[in-house]
Protein backbone atom coordinates (compact mmCIF):
# COMPACT_ATOMS: atom_id res chain seq x y z
CA UNK A 1 0.00 0.00 0.00
CA UNK A 2 3.05 2.48 0.80
CA UNK A 3 4.38 2.27 -3.06
CA UNK A 4 0.73 3.09 -4.08
CA UNK A 5 0.57 5.78 -1.68
CA UNK A 6 3.83 7.09 -3.04
CA UNK A 7 3.60 6.95 -6.31
CA UNK A 8 -0.18 8.57 -6.12
CA UNK A 9 1.46 11.41 -3.95
CA UNK A 10 3.98 12.25 -6.72
CA UNK A 11 1.43 12.23 -9.74
CA UNK A 12 -1.07 14.82 -8.48
CA UNK A 13 2.55 16.71 -6.86
CA UNK A 14 3.06 16.56 -11.39
CA UNK A 15 -0.20 17.66 -11.51
CA UNK A 16 -0.34 20.44 -8.89
CA UNK A 17 3.28 21.92 -10.74
CA UNK A 18 1.19 21.62 -14.06
CA UNK A 19 -1.25 23.21 -13.68
CA UNK A 20 0.26 26.13 -11.62
CA UNK A 21 2.64 26.45 -14.66
CA UNK A 22 0.13 26.53 -16.99
CA UNK A 23 -1.95 29.71 -15.17
CA UNK A 24 1.02 31.01 -14.43
CA UNK A 25 2.50 30.72 -18.54
CA UNK A 26 -1.49 31.42 -20.00
CA UNK A 27 -2.16 34.45 -17.37
CA UNK A 28 1.25 36.64 -16.64
CA UNK A 29 3.73 35.11 -18.42
CA UNK A 30 2.84 34.92 -22.31
CA UNK A 31 1.10 38.25 -21.94
CA UNK A 32 4.03 40.38 -20.11
CA UNK A 33 6.30 38.95 -23.36
CA UNK A 34 3.88 39.45 -25.56
CA UNK A 35 3.94 43.23 -24.20
CA UNK A 36 7.67 43.37 -24.73
CA UNK A 37 8.16 45.21 -21.36
CA UNK A 38 11.67 43.86 -20.15
CA UNK A 39 12.03 42.08 -17.19
CA UNK A 40 13.62 44.45 -14.97
CA UNK A 41 11.00 46.94 -15.79
CA UNK A 42 7.85 44.63 -14.88
CA UNK A 43 6.00 45.91 -12.04
CA UNK A 44 3.41 44.67 -9.88
CA UNK A 45 1.32 47.29 -11.50
CA UNK A 46 1.88 46.48 -14.57
CA UNK A 47 1.21 42.57 -14.07
CA UNK A 48 -2.00 43.23 -12.12
CA UNK A 49 -3.05 45.28 -15.51
CA UNK A 50 -2.35 42.09 -17.40
CA UNK A 51 -4.14 39.95 -14.96
CA UNK A 52 -7.48 41.59 -15.09
CA UNK A 53 -6.87 41.51 -19.16
CA UNK A 54 -6.12 37.89 -19.84
CA UNK A 55 -9.26 37.08 -17.33
CA UNK A 56 -11.45 38.78 -19.17
CA UNK A 57 -10.53 37.08 -22.21
CA UNK A 58 -9.86 33.85 -21.02
CA UNK A 59 -13.47 33.89 -19.19
CA UNK A 60 -15.48 36.03 -22.01
CA UNK A 61 -13.95 34.15 -24.60
CA UNK A 62 -14.84 30.22 -23.49
CA UNK A 63 -18.27 31.13 -22.31
CA UNK A 64 -19.05 33.19 -26.19
CA UNK A 65 -17.43 30.27 -27.70
CA UNK A 66 -19.77 27.66 -25.86
CA UNK A 67 -22.74 29.57 -26.10
CA UNK A 68 -22.19 29.66 -30.05
CA UNK A 69 -20.86 25.41 -29.84
CA UNK A 70 -17.29 26.69 -31.08
CA UNK A 71 -15.16 25.97 -28.32
CA UNK A 72 -12.46 23.60 -28.52
CA UNK A 73 -9.09 23.55 -28.67
CA UNK A 74 -8.12 24.89 -31.88
CA UNK A 75 -10.95 28.31 -31.24
CA UNK A 76 -9.72 28.89 -27.95
CA UNK A 77 -6.01 28.55 -29.04
CA UNK A 78 -6.53 30.86 -32.15
CA UNK A 79 -8.41 33.50 -29.61
CA UNK A 80 -5.39 33.58 -27.19
CA UNK A 81 -3.01 33.70 -30.17
CA UNK A 82 -5.28 37.24 -31.27
CA UNK A 83 -5.29 38.49 -27.76
CA UNK A 84 -1.32 38.52 -27.43
CA UNK A 85 -1.54 39.83 -31.08
CA UNK A 86 -3.48 42.63 -29.73
CA UNK A 87 -0.77 43.55 -26.85
CA UNK A 88 2.05 43.00 -29.19
CA UNK A 89 0.41 45.93 -31.48
CA UNK A 90 -0.18 47.97 -28.09
CA UNK A 91 3.08 48.17 -27.31
CA UNK A 92 3.53 49.87 -31.37
CA UNK A 93 1.08 52.07 -30.64
CA UNK A 94 -1.13 50.00 -33.09
CA UNK A 95 1.49 51.09 -36.00
CA UNK A 96 1.43 48.08 -38.16
CA UNK A 97 4.26 48.72 -39.87
CA UNK A 98 6.57 48.61 -36.62
CA UNK A 99 4.77 44.95 -36.15
CA UNK A 100 5.24 43.64 -39.99
CA UNK A 101 9.23 44.58 -39.50
CA UNK A 102 10.23 42.82 -35.82
CA UNK A 103 7.79 40.24 -37.38
CA UNK A 104 9.85 39.75 -40.83
CA UNK A 105 13.46 40.17 -38.59
CA UNK A 106 12.28 37.10 -36.02
CA UNK A 107 11.16 35.01 -39.75
CA UNK A 108 14.39 35.54 -41.07
CA UNK A 109 16.19 34.51 -37.88
CA UNK A 110 14.36 31.51 -37.94
CA UNK A 111 15.43 30.69 -41.72
CA UNK A 112 18.65 31.34 -41.37
CA UNK A 113 18.70 28.77 -37.71
CA UNK A 114 16.67 25.96 -40.02
CA UNK A 115 19.04 26.58 -42.82
CA UNK A 116 22.49 26.24 -40.73
CA UNK A 117 20.35 23.17 -39.03
CA UNK A 118 19.32 22.70 -35.42
CA UNK A 119 21.97 20.72 -33.73
CA UNK A 120 20.86 19.90 -30.25
CA UNK A 121 23.98 21.15 -29.24
CA UNK A 122 22.99 24.64 -29.92
CA UNK A 123 19.72 23.96 -28.41
CA UNK A 124 21.00 22.90 -25.11
CA UNK A 125 23.04 25.91 -25.07
CA UNK A 126 20.36 28.45 -25.56
CA UNK A 127 18.19 26.89 -23.34
CA UNK A 128 20.92 26.89 -20.35
CA UNK A 129 21.66 30.27 -21.75
CA UNK A 130 18.36 31.76 -21.16
CA UNK A 131 17.82 29.64 -17.55
CA UNK A 132 21.45 31.57 -16.63
CA UNK A 133 19.53 34.78 -17.27
CA UNK A 134 16.47 34.06 -15.24
CA UNK A 135 18.50 32.99 -12.69
CA UNK A 136 20.52 36.55 -12.93
CA UNK A 137 17.29 38.23 -12.93
CA UNK A 138 15.49 36.65 -10.06
CA UNK A 139 19.12 36.86 -7.66
CA UNK A 140 19.01 41.06 -8.92
CA UNK A 141 15.49 41.11 -7.82
CA UNK A 142 16.20 39.11 -4.23
CA UNK A 143 19.13 41.35 -3.71
CA UNK A 144 17.69 44.25 -4.34
CA UNK A 145 14.59 43.68 -1.96
CA UNK A 146 16.77 42.42 0.56
CA UNK A 147 19.19 45.72 0.02
CA UNK A 148 15.95 47.56 0.65
CA UNK A 149 13.38 45.36 3.01
CA UNK A 150 16.29 43.92 5.33
CA UNK A 151 16.63 40.46 6.11
CA UNK A 152 13.77 39.91 8.59
CA UNK A 153 11.75 40.66 5.73
CA UNK A 154 12.71 38.11 3.56
CA UNK A 155 12.88 35.29 6.39
CA UNK A 156 8.91 36.48 7.15
CA UNK A 157 7.76 36.17 3.75
CA UNK A 158 8.96 32.78 3.85
CA UNK A 159 7.04 32.10 7.03
CA UNK A 160 3.76 33.70 5.45
CA UNK A 161 4.40 31.44 2.02
CA UNK A 162 4.89 28.37 4.29
CA UNK A 163 1.46 28.92 5.93
CA UNK A 164 0.04 29.21 2.76
CA UNK A 165 0.95 26.44 0.73
CA UNK A 166 0.42 24.16 3.81
CA UNK A 167 -2.56 25.41 4.60
CA UNK A 168 -4.03 25.48 0.85
CA UNK A 169 -2.39 22.45 -0.60
CA UNK A 170 -2.75 19.79 2.23
CA UNK A 171 -5.74 18.83 1.54
CA UNK A 172 -5.73 18.85 -2.34
CA UNK A 173 -3.07 16.86 -2.29
CA UNK A 174 -3.94 14.34 0.10
CA UNK A 175 -7.84 13.99 -1.37
CA UNK A 176 -8.61 13.64 -5.26
CA UNK A 177 -12.58 13.81 -4.11
CA UNK A 178 -13.82 17.39 -3.28
CA UNK A 179 -14.34 18.49 0.44
CA UNK A 180 -17.27 21.00 -0.67
CA UNK A 181 -20.15 19.06 -2.01
CA UNK A 182 -20.46 22.21 -4.24
CA UNK A 183 -17.41 21.47 -6.14
CA UNK A 184 -19.12 18.70 -7.81
CA UNK A 185 -21.76 20.95 -9.55
CA UNK A 186 -18.91 22.96 -10.74
CA UNK A 187 -17.03 20.22 -12.28
CA UNK A 188 -20.57 19.18 -13.94
CA UNK A 189 -20.58 22.94 -15.55
CA UNK A 190 -16.94 22.87 -16.97
CA UNK A 191 -17.30 19.26 -18.51
CA UNK A 192 -20.88 20.44 -19.65
CA UNK A 193 -18.77 23.76 -21.26
CA UNK A 194 -15.74 21.54 -22.49
CA UNK A 195 -18.28 19.09 -24.48
CA UNK A 196 -19.83 21.42 -25.70
CA UNK A 197 -23.38 21.61 -24.19
CA UNK A 198 -23.88 25.44 -22.72
CA UNK A 199 -25.07 25.15 -19.13
CA UNK A 200 -28.70 26.42 -18.65
CA UNK A 201 -27.70 28.52 -15.32
CA UNK A 202 -29.64 31.54 -14.14
CA UNK A 203 -25.82 33.27 -13.29
CA UNK A 204 -22.86 33.14 -15.71
CA UNK A 205 -20.62 29.77 -14.49
CA UNK A 206 -17.28 32.22 -14.46
CA UNK A 207 -14.85 29.59 -12.17
CA UNK A 208 -16.48 26.63 -14.41
CA UNK A 209 -15.16 28.84 -17.91
CA UNK A 210 -12.09 29.56 -16.32
CA UNK A 211 -11.29 25.95 -15.58
CA UNK A 212 -12.22 24.99 -18.93
CA UNK A 213 -9.76 26.81 -20.67
CA UNK A 214 -6.90 25.34 -18.43
CA UNK A 215 -8.58 22.17 -18.97
CA UNK A 216 -8.66 22.84 -22.95
CA UNK A 217 -4.99 24.67 -22.92
CA UNK A 218 -3.24 22.57 -20.75
CA UNK A 219 -4.74 18.86 -21.68
CA UNK A 220 -5.36 18.29 -18.11
CA UNK A 221 -8.74 16.59 -17.20
CA UNK A 222 -11.20 18.94 -16.07
CA UNK A 223 -11.58 17.23 -11.97
CA UNK A 224 -7.98 17.65 -11.52
CA UNK A 225 -8.07 21.56 -12.85
CA UNK A 226 -10.60 22.60 -10.12
CA UNK A 227 -8.75 20.10 -7.17
CA UNK A 228 -5.98 22.45 -8.32
CA UNK A 229 -7.18 25.80 -9.56
CA UNK A 230 -9.31 26.56 -6.17
CA UNK A 231 -6.18 26.86 -3.77
CA UNK A 232 -4.66 28.53 -6.81
CA UNK A 233 -7.36 31.09 -6.49
CA UNK A 234 -6.67 31.14 -2.38
CA UNK A 235 -3.17 32.42 -2.83
CA UNK A 236 -4.08 34.82 -5.06
CA UNK A 237 -6.34 36.25 -2.80
CA UNK A 238 -3.28 35.88 -0.02
CA UNK A 239 -1.62 38.32 -3.15
CA UNK A 240 -4.27 40.10 -3.88
CA UNK A 241 -4.45 41.35 0.01
CA UNK A 242 -0.96 42.32 0.55
CA UNK A 243 -0.95 44.10 -2.62
CA UNK A 244 -4.03 46.35 -1.89
CA UNK A 245 -2.96 46.57 1.73
CA UNK A 246 0.78 47.99 0.57
CA UNK A 247 -0.79 50.17 -2.04
CA UNK A 248 -2.88 51.86 0.46
CA UNK A 249 -0.50 52.30 3.86
CA UNK A 250 3.12 52.29 1.42
CA UNK A 251 3.95 49.94 4.23
CA UNK A 252 5.30 46.42 2.98
CA UNK A 253 5.23 44.93 6.93
CA UNK A 254 1.82 45.71 7.19
CA UNK A 255 0.84 43.88 3.73
CA UNK A 256 2.41 41.15 5.34
CA UNK A 257 0.64 40.75 8.62
CA UNK A 258 -2.30 41.10 6.15
CA UNK A 259 -1.25 38.48 3.94
CA UNK A 260 -0.05 35.90 7.18
CA UNK A 261 -3.62 36.84 8.68
CA UNK A 262 -5.38 35.54 5.72
CA UNK A 263 -2.54 33.08 4.98
CA UNK A 264 -2.43 31.40 8.01
CA UNK A 265 -6.02 31.86 8.83
CA UNK A 266 -6.13 33.45 12.16
CA UNK A 267 -10.15 33.41 12.34
CA UNK A 268 -11.66 30.37 13.67
CA UNK A 269 -13.34 30.46 17.15
CA UNK A 270 -14.01 27.86 19.53
CA UNK A 271 -18.16 27.87 20.40
CA UNK A 272 -17.88 28.87 24.00
CA UNK A 273 -20.67 31.40 23.77
CA UNK A 274 -24.36 30.07 24.82
CA UNK A 275 -26.01 29.64 21.36
CA UNK A 276 -29.33 30.76 22.75
CA UNK A 277 -28.33 34.01 24.00
CA UNK A 278 -26.33 34.81 21.21
CA UNK A 279 -27.28 34.00 17.65
CA UNK A 280 -25.69 36.03 15.95
CA UNK A 281 -22.30 35.98 17.30
CA UNK A 282 -22.42 31.89 16.87
CA UNK A 283 -24.35 32.38 13.02
CA UNK A 284 -20.76 34.43 12.44
CA UNK A 285 -18.07 31.91 14.63
CA UNK A 286 -19.98 29.51 12.00
CA UNK A 287 -19.53 31.16 9.17
CA UNK A 288 -15.47 32.00 10.03
CA UNK A 289 -14.88 28.30 10.58
CA UNK A 290 -16.97 26.67 7.96
CA UNK A 291 -14.98 29.37 5.21
CA UNK A 292 -11.14 27.83 6.05
CA UNK A 293 -12.72 25.21 3.88
CA UNK A 294 -13.06 27.86 1.09
CA UNK A 295 -9.35 28.60 1.29
CA UNK A 296 -8.91 25.82 -1.25
CA UNK A 297 -12.53 25.05 -2.54
CA UNK A 298 -13.34 28.42 -3.50
CA UNK A 299 -14.93 29.35 -6.78
CA UNK A 300 -17.24 32.14 -8.41
CA UNK A 301 -17.35 34.25 -5.18
CA UNK A 302 -13.13 33.85 -4.63
CA UNK A 303 -12.99 35.02 -8.42
CA UNK A 304 -15.35 38.13 -7.59
CA UNK A 305 -13.11 38.92 -4.09
CA UNK A 306 -9.82 38.82 -6.46
CA UNK A 307 -11.07 40.94 -8.67
CA UNK A 308 -12.03 43.61 -6.01
CA UNK A 309 -8.52 43.34 -4.55
CA UNK A 310 -6.60 43.75 -7.87
CA UNK A 311 -9.03 46.51 -9.51
CA UNK A 312 -8.62 48.56 -6.12
CA UNK A 313 -4.81 48.18 -5.69
CA UNK A 314 -4.59 48.54 -9.49
CA UNK A 315 -6.34 52.36 -9.47
CA UNK A 316 -4.65 53.46 -6.59
CA UNK A 317 -1.48 52.12 -7.48
CA UNK A 318 -1.51 54.33 -10.72
CA UNK A 319 -0.83 57.78 -10.73
CA UNK A 320 -2.46 60.71 -12.27
CA UNK A 321 -0.46 60.55 -15.44
CA UNK A 322 -1.35 56.64 -15.67
CA UNK A 323 -4.82 57.10 -15.14
CA UNK A 324 -5.28 59.34 -18.33
CA UNK A 325 -3.86 56.37 -20.06
CA UNK A 326 -6.19 53.91 -22.13
CA UNK A 327 -4.58 51.36 -21.20
CA UNK A 328 -5.76 52.12 -17.38
CA UNK A 329 -8.84 53.14 -18.47
CA UNK A 330 -9.18 49.54 -20.16
CA UNK A 331 -7.96 47.29 -17.17
CA UNK A 332 -10.28 49.12 -14.84
CA UNK A 333 -13.06 48.23 -16.97
CA UNK A 334 -11.67 45.17 -17.40
CA UNK A 335 -11.98 44.40 -13.56
CA UNK A 336 -15.39 46.17 -13.45
CA UNK A 337 -16.82 43.78 -15.79
CA UNK A 338 -15.29 41.13 -13.70
CA UNK A 339 -16.75 41.43 -10.61
CA UNK A 340 -20.21 42.31 -12.44
CA UNK A 341 -19.65 38.71 -13.75
CA UNK A 342 -18.90 36.74 -11.13
CA UNK A 343 -20.06 38.16 -7.84
CA UNK A 344 -22.27 41.40 -8.63
CA UNK A 345 -23.01 43.04 -4.66
CA UNK A 346 -19.37 43.66 -4.42
CA UNK A 347 -19.16 46.26 -6.80
CA UNK A 348 -20.17 48.19 -3.55
CA UNK A 349 -16.61 48.09 -2.61
CA UNK A 350 -15.50 49.22 -6.06
CA UNK A 351 -17.98 52.46 -5.68
CA UNK A 352 -16.32 53.27 -2.48
CA UNK A 353 -12.91 53.76 -4.58
CA UNK A 354 -13.51 57.80 -5.05
CA UNK A 355 -13.74 58.46 -0.76
CA UNK A 356 -9.59 58.07 -1.12
CA UNK A 357 -9.48 59.91 -4.17
CA UNK A 358 -10.76 62.82 -2.40
CA UNK A 359 -9.82 61.61 1.32
CA UNK A 360 -6.61 59.68 1.10
CA UNK A 361 -5.37 55.95 0.40
CA UNK A 362 -5.33 55.32 4.27
CA UNK A 363 -9.11 56.81 4.67
CA UNK A 364 -9.91 54.35 1.11
CA UNK A 365 -8.71 51.62 3.34
CA UNK A 366 -10.73 52.49 6.27
CA UNK A 367 -14.17 52.47 4.13
CA UNK A 368 -13.96 49.88 2.44
CA UNK A 369 -13.02 46.89 5.30
CA UNK A 370 -15.57 49.17 7.50
CA UNK A 371 -18.00 48.99 4.62
CA UNK A 372 -17.20 44.90 4.14
CA UNK A 373 -17.89 44.06 7.99
CA UNK A 374 -20.78 46.32 8.19
CA UNK A 375 -22.30 44.20 5.32
CA UNK A 376 -21.43 40.95 6.67
CA UNK A 377 -23.35 42.19 9.71
CA UNK A 378 -26.05 43.12 8.17
CA UNK A 379 -26.27 39.31 6.39
CA UNK A 380 -26.48 37.79 9.51
CA UNK A 381 -29.37 40.20 11.32
CA UNK A 382 -31.34 40.04 8.39
CA UNK A 383 -31.71 35.88 8.59
CA UNK A 384 -31.71 34.70 4.91
CA UNK A 385 -34.01 38.17 3.70
CA UNK A 386 -31.27 40.12 2.52
CA UNK A 387 -29.61 37.43 -0.12
CA UNK A 388 -27.65 39.68 -1.74
CA UNK A 389 -25.55 40.74 1.19
CA UNK A 390 -24.39 37.02 2.01
CA UNK A 391 -21.09 36.98 0.01
CA UNK A 392 -19.58 39.50 2.35
CA UNK A 393 -20.19 37.44 4.80
CA UNK A 394 -19.11 34.80 3.80
CA UNK A 395 -15.84 36.26 2.38
CA UNK A 396 -15.93 38.02 6.14
CA UNK A 397 -11.85 37.11 6.44
CA UNK A 398 -10.48 38.74 3.74
CA UNK A 399 -12.34 42.45 5.28
CA UNK A 400 -10.65 40.86 8.47
CA UNK A 401 -7.88 40.63 6.97
CA UNK A 402 -7.86 44.12 5.67
CA UNK A 403 -8.70 45.26 8.82
CA UNK A 404 -4.97 43.82 10.87
CA UNK A 405 -3.13 45.40 7.97
CA UNK A 406 -4.54 48.57 9.11
CA UNK A 407 -4.33 48.13 12.50
CA UNK A 408 -1.46 47.04 12.42
CA UNK A 409 0.18 49.88 10.53
CA UNK A 410 -0.80 52.20 12.76
CA UNK A 411 0.30 50.68 16.16
CA UNK A 412 3.77 50.50 13.89
CA UNK A 413 3.32 54.70 13.24
CA UNK A 414 2.77 54.59 16.82
CA UNK A 415 5.94 52.54 17.64
CA UNK A 416 8.06 54.49 15.65
CA UNK A 417 7.78 56.95 18.14
CA UNK A 418 10.29 54.85 20.51
CA UNK A 419 12.59 53.28 17.33
CA UNK A 420 11.78 54.41 14.18
CA UNK A 421 14.02 51.53 12.56
CA UNK A 422 12.77 48.71 14.11
CA UNK A 423 9.34 49.63 15.37
CA UNK A 424 7.97 47.34 12.15
CA UNK A 425 10.36 44.58 12.71
CA UNK A 426 9.53 44.52 16.56
CA UNK A 427 5.89 44.27 16.09
CA UNK A 428 5.30 42.17 13.19
CA UNK A 429 7.18 39.51 15.43
CA UNK A 430 5.63 40.08 18.58
CA UNK A 431 2.19 39.47 15.88
CA UNK A 432 3.67 36.06 14.80
CA UNK A 433 4.41 35.35 18.23
CA UNK A 434 1.22 35.79 19.35
CA UNK A 435 -0.68 34.06 16.78
CA UNK A 436 1.91 31.23 16.93
CA UNK A 437 0.29 30.63 20.47
CA UNK A 438 -3.20 31.61 20.20
CA UNK A 439 -4.72 31.91 16.84
CA UNK A 440 -3.71 29.12 14.87
CA UNK A 441 -6.55 27.23 13.06
CA UNK A 442 -8.70 24.90 14.07
CA UNK A 443 -9.22 21.78 12.41
CA UNK A 444 -11.90 22.53 9.55
CA UNK A 445 -14.82 20.14 9.50
CA UNK A 446 -14.74 18.69 6.04
CA UNK A 447 -18.00 17.02 4.36
CA UNK A 448 -17.24 14.43 2.03
CA UNK A 449 -19.79 12.77 -0.36
CA UNK A 450 -17.93 9.68 -1.77
CA UNK A 451 -14.71 7.13 -0.66
CA UNK A 452 -11.35 8.68 -1.87
CA UNK A 453 -10.70 5.51 -3.52
CA UNK A 454 -14.05 5.76 -5.52
CA UNK A 455 -12.77 9.27 -7.28
CA UNK A 456 -9.33 7.37 -8.25
CA UNK A 457 -11.41 4.66 -9.83
CA UNK A 458 -13.68 6.60 -12.04
CA UNK A 459 -10.87 8.38 -13.28
CA UNK A 460 -8.95 5.88 -13.90
CA UNK A 461 -12.15 3.82 -15.83
CA UNK A 462 -12.48 6.99 -17.29
CA UNK A 463 -8.71 7.73 -18.68
CA UNK A 464 -8.42 3.75 -19.88
CA UNK A 465 -10.97 3.05 -21.99
CA UNK A 466 -12.66 4.63 -24.95
CA UNK A 467 -15.05 7.55 -25.07
CA UNK A 468 -18.34 6.69 -25.01
CA UNK A 469 -17.45 2.71 -24.89
CA UNK A 470 -18.57 1.88 -21.17
CA UNK A 471 -21.59 2.65 -18.88
CA UNK A 472 -21.14 3.75 -15.18
CA UNK A 473 -23.68 2.79 -12.28
CA UNK A 474 -22.84 4.52 -9.57
CA UNK A 475 -23.89 7.78 -6.76
CA UNK A 476 -24.67 11.17 -8.07
CA UNK A 477 -20.80 12.21 -8.07
CA UNK A 478 -19.63 10.23 -10.84
CA UNK A 479 -22.24 11.87 -13.09
CA UNK A 480 -20.04 15.00 -12.94
CA UNK A 481 -16.79 12.97 -12.84
CA UNK A 482 -16.92 11.18 -16.06
CA UNK A 483 -19.75 13.81 -18.26
CA UNK A 484 -18.96 13.43 -21.75
CA UNK A 485 -16.51 10.58 -21.31
CA UNK A 486 -19.01 7.78 -20.79
CA UNK A 487 -22.62 6.82 -20.21
CA UNK A 488 -23.87 7.46 -16.57
CA UNK A 489 -26.94 4.83 -14.82
CA UNK A 490 -27.97 6.34 -11.21
CA UNK A 491 -27.53 3.57 -9.16
CA UNK A 492 -30.36 3.79 -7.26
CA UNK A 493 -32.77 4.09 -10.52
CA UNK A 494 -30.74 1.05 -11.98
CA UNK A 495 -31.28 -0.95 -8.72
CA UNK A 496 -35.12 -0.38 -9.11
CA UNK A 497 -35.62 -1.42 -12.41
CA UNK A 498 -33.36 -4.33 -12.56
CA UNK A 499 -32.89 -5.83 -9.10
CA UNK A 500 -35.84 -8.45 -9.71
CA UNK A 501 -34.75 -9.41 -13.50
CA UNK A 502 -30.97 -9.96 -12.53
CA UNK A 503 -31.13 -13.64 -11.26
CA UNK A 504 -33.07 -14.74 -14.66
CA UNK A 505 -30.65 -16.70 -16.75
CA UNK A 506 -32.07 -14.54 -20.09
CA UNK A 507 -31.90 -11.36 -18.88
CA UNK A 508 -29.08 -8.92 -19.77
CA UNK A 509 -28.43 -5.16 -18.59
CA UNK A 510 -29.62 -3.24 -21.57
CA UNK A 511 -26.80 -0.55 -21.69
CA UNK A 512 -26.31 -1.32 -25.32
CA UNK A 513 -23.15 -2.49 -26.78
CA UNK A 514 -20.87 -0.99 -23.91
CA UNK A 515 -18.74 -2.66 -20.81
CA UNK A 516 -21.25 -1.93 -17.56
CA UNK A 517 -19.26 -1.14 -14.17
CA UNK A 518 -21.34 -0.75 -10.61
CA UNK A 519 -20.06 0.64 -8.15
CA UNK A 520 -21.32 -0.78 -4.97
CA UNK A 521 -19.53 0.05 -1.54
CA UNK A 522 -19.09 -3.20 0.89
CA UNK A 523 -18.98 -0.60 3.92
CA UNK A 524 -21.80 2.37 2.85
CA UNK A 525 -20.46 5.90 2.84
CA UNK A 526 -21.50 8.06 5.69
CA UNK A 527 -21.91 11.92 4.70
CA UNK A 528 -22.92 13.00 8.06
CA UNK A 529 -21.07 11.97 11.36
CA UNK A 530 -24.00 12.76 12.92
CA UNK A 531 -27.61 12.84 11.74
CA UNK A 532 -29.53 15.71 11.75
CA UNK A 533 -32.86 15.57 13.52
CA UNK A 534 -34.84 17.54 12.54
CA UNK A 535 -34.85 18.82 8.53
CA UNK A 536 -37.08 20.62 5.99
CA UNK A 537 -39.50 18.57 3.99
CA UNK A 538 -38.19 19.53 0.81
CA UNK A 539 -34.57 17.53 2.05
CA UNK A 540 -36.11 14.94 3.30
CA UNK A 541 -38.31 13.96 0.17
CA UNK A 542 -35.41 14.23 -2.00
CA UNK A 543 -33.98 11.46 -3.65
CA UNK A 544 -30.23 12.30 -3.35
CA UNK A 545 -30.82 13.03 -0.06
CA UNK A 546 -32.79 9.70 0.45
CA UNK A 547 -30.50 7.55 -1.34
CA UNK A 548 -27.23 8.90 -0.78
CA UNK A 549 -26.92 11.04 2.32
CA UNK A 550 -29.12 9.31 4.35
CA UNK A 551 -27.04 6.80 6.41
CA UNK A 552 -29.61 4.35 6.40
CA UNK A 553 -30.84 4.73 3.12
CA UNK A 554 -27.52 4.19 1.16
CA UNK A 555 -26.84 1.00 3.51
CA UNK A 556 -30.33 -0.51 1.91
CA UNK A 557 -28.98 0.90 -1.69
CA UNK A 558 -26.09 -0.39 -1.62
CA UNK A 559 -26.83 -3.94 0.29
CA UNK A 560 -29.60 -4.04 -2.82
CA UNK A 561 -27.56 -3.32 -5.26
CA UNK A 562 -24.99 -5.87 -4.16
CA UNK A 563 -28.03 -8.83 -4.20
CA UNK A 564 -29.00 -8.06 -7.69
CA UNK A 565 -25.03 -8.15 -8.80
CA UNK A 566 -24.03 -11.07 -7.40
CA UNK A 567 -27.13 -12.72 -8.88
CA UNK A 568 -26.54 -11.14 -12.24
CA UNK A 569 -23.23 -12.63 -12.17
CA UNK A 570 -24.13 -15.86 -11.35
CA UNK A 571 -25.63 -16.48 -14.35
CA UNK A 572 -23.17 -14.33 -16.78
CA UNK A 573 -19.94 -15.96 -16.14
CA UNK A 574 -17.76 -13.32 -18.63
CA UNK A 575 -18.44 -10.80 -15.18
CA UNK A 576 -15.71 -9.81 -13.42
CA UNK A 577 -14.74 -8.03 -10.23
CA UNK A 578 -12.75 -5.11 -11.72
CA UNK A 579 -11.80 -3.89 -8.31
CA UNK A 580 -12.09 -4.44 -4.94
CA UNK A 581 -11.20 -3.78 -1.65
CA UNK A 582 -12.47 -2.85 2.39
CA UNK A 583 -14.40 -0.44 1.42
CA UNK A 584 -15.59 -0.85 -2.90
CA UNK A 585 -16.69 -3.44 -4.90
CA UNK A 586 -16.47 -2.91 -8.84
CA UNK A 587 -17.86 -4.84 -11.04
CA UNK A 588 -17.51 -4.97 -15.07
CA UNK A 589 -20.20 -6.63 -16.96
CA UNK A 590 -19.12 -7.18 -20.55
CA UNK A 591 -20.83 -6.00 -23.40
CA UNK A 592 -23.48 -8.48 -24.48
Amino acid sequence: MMPLIKQTLIIDLINTFWITGVFVTLFVWLPLKSSHIAATKQTNFQIVGFYLRTSLMAIAGVLCLSYLHLLNWLTLALLYIVYLMINYLERYNWQLKGCQQTAQDKVFNLIDILDQGLSFKYLIKAIYDNYQQSKQQFTDYLANLIIKQGIGFIAISTIVLGFVLLLRWEHPLLELRFSRPESYGDLLLTQQILTGQYPETNYLPVFPALAAMLSLLGSIDAMQVIRFLSPILGLIIILGVGYLVCVLTDNAYSALASMFALGAYLFTWKQVVNPESSAWLMKIIDSLNSSLVRQWTGNKLELGVIFVLLGLGYCFNADQQQRKTTVFKINFVCSIILIGMSTPPLLILMAIAPIGLLGGKKVALVAITSTWIILAFFAVLAQGELLWTQGFLLTLPVALSLLTGLLFNQIAEAGKLLSAKWAETFCLALFLALAFNFLLPLAPKLTYVEYEITARKTLEIKELLPRNSWTLAAPVEQLAEIYGSGWYEDLALFVEKYAEQASKLEFNFPVGETDLFVFVEKIPFITFGEQLSTLPNSILGDRTYGYYRSASGRASLEFEALQMCEAYRQKHPKSEVYFENNELRIYRFPAV
